[in-house]
């Protein structure tokens, strides 16, 4: 991978368009080849800074329709920790030369919260201009409105959140900005919720299903922005509207499962109530509400908030021991992630977690008959021998004899007839 990145890095160029730009049209060769965590990782990288040079004098000079592409390749130098102060210097200069209305860098299409992981000229304050741009933003009400654009579920301003919940400390948002944002999105769901019940296709858009994929990024948006800053008695109030958006969005089959973890980490008296909708959803037969439910009970366990943390676990690890297919793949990931992260919570369940690998081992080959597709076999063996791997790794560590059935998930993946996707993982994961 260090060859191949460097290689890229000194040798490929950015290609330019030479017509007005379309999205996604010319993206970066480093978008496509599945990089490491950018700031953790073992590559050894190195380029020439007479080559970075050339790029920063490439992206000085660049039309205004190649700004993105030659922002882009330097935000993966700069990522890496390839560039000089000096260098680091020029790609904030040239990066903040233009900019848009909201006062971010002009044709530059990254998330707005992304620039304050890049260089930023000493006379830009890019966390005041984040600021303002959440307070000011809007949600895409559609009202009384007859047409309606096809966007794919994606709501920008909701992106744009999500993207930067890592930063809204830095950017001093407060219990107040939380709440005026609430009544926004509160408005924008009382507004548009009616459409839910009309079922109503244009064209080739779905508008009910367009919708409740904005709204459940909405509740992602609650999650990040609203909840967590939620934590006074002064706003018991907003908490009580919340949990009626909640019950309505569940109404019309929207996912709440992460915003319901959120509000227990919070106000742990809701607890019993919410946690009756998580286990729903982690029992659901539709995989995306499986996954969603057990994501959130997982992020309940790691805020170690409950009385009976034993009981939640439960319910994920006989999703594995009863091979319960349309949350298995996200129950094997997120016991893993456990394992790592709540060692001595898993601990009691590894018997019955081993009886569900033995199992799983038979049950996924493909010529095993079952209610499973060959797709559905490939991601839960892959799932499967990445937590079988964990596992043997933790009981080398700590000295513990390795069982009969973790062996046999070893002898699988070094076997010369087995998958590549599930041969790697025995020698990938570190």
């Amino acid at each position: 991978m260090s060859f191949l990145i460097n290689s890229i890095l000194s040798d490929f160029p950015v290609i330019e368009a030479t017509h007005p730009r379309v999205e996604r049209e010319l993206p970066d060769i480093l978008d496509e080849i599945g990089l490491p965590n950018k700031k953790n990782h073992d590559l050894d990288l190195r380029l020439d800074p007479v080559k970075i040079d050339k790029l920063l004098l490439e992206f000085s000079l660049c039309s205004i329709d190649n700004r993105q592409a030659h922002a882009q390749r330097l935000a993966y130098i700069f990522e890496f920790g390839l560039m000089n102060s000096s260098q680091k210097e020029k790609y904030a200069e040239y990066l903040w030369r233009e900019v848009d209305e909201n006062g971010f860098p002009l044709d530059i299409e990254f998330f707005k919260a992304a620039f304050l992981e890049l260089p930023i000229p000493n006379s830009i304050d890019a966390k005041k201009l984040l600021y303002t741009y959440f307070t000011d933003s809007k949600f895409p009400i559609l009202g009384n409105t007859k047409s309606y654009p096809m966007s794919g579920g994606r709501c920008q301003i909701c992106s744009e959140f999500l993207r930067a919940r890592q930063h809204l400390t830095d950017i001093a948002w407060a219990a107040q900005d939380a709440q005026k944002l609430f009544k926004k999105i509160e408005l924008w769901w009382d507004t548009d919720k009616i459409i839910l019940s009309e079922a109503t296709q244009v064209g080739f858009v779905d508008r009910q299903e367009d919708l409740i994929l904005k709204f459940y990024r909405a509740t992602q948006v609650l999650s990040a922005a609203v909840a967590p800053f939620m934590v006074s008695p002064t706003h018991n109030e907003d908490i009580l509207a919340l949990l009626s958006m909640v019950k309505e969005m569940r109404f019309y089959q929207i996912s709440t499962a992460e915003l319901e973890a959120e509000i227990i980490l919070r106000k742990l008296s809701l607890a019993d109530l919410l946690l009756k909708n998580i286990t729903f959803d982690i029992l659901s037969e539709n995989s995306e509400r499986a996954t969603k439910g057990i994501i959130a009970a997982t992020k309940l366990l790691e805020g170690k908030v409950l009385k009976d943390e034993n009981l939640l676990l439960q319910i994920i690890v006989d999703v594995i021991k009863y091979r319960k297919v349309s949350g298995l793949v996200a129950a094997l990931k997120n016991f893993e992630w456990l394992l790592e992260n709540r060692r001595d919570l898993c601990q009691p369940f590894i018997e019955e977690i081993l009886w569900g690998l033995e199992i799983i081992l038979r049950e996924t080959k493909i010529e095993a008959k079952n209610n499973m597709s060959i797709a559905d076999k490939l991601h839960v063996r892959e799932a499967s021998a990445e937590l079988a791997y964990k596992l043997v790794k933790d009981m080398n560590m700590n000295g513990n004899k390795i069982p009969a059935t973790l062996s046999d998930w070893e002898k699988v993946c070094q076997s010369d007839v087995e998958f590549s996707e599930i041969k790697n993982v025995w020698s990938d994961i570190k």
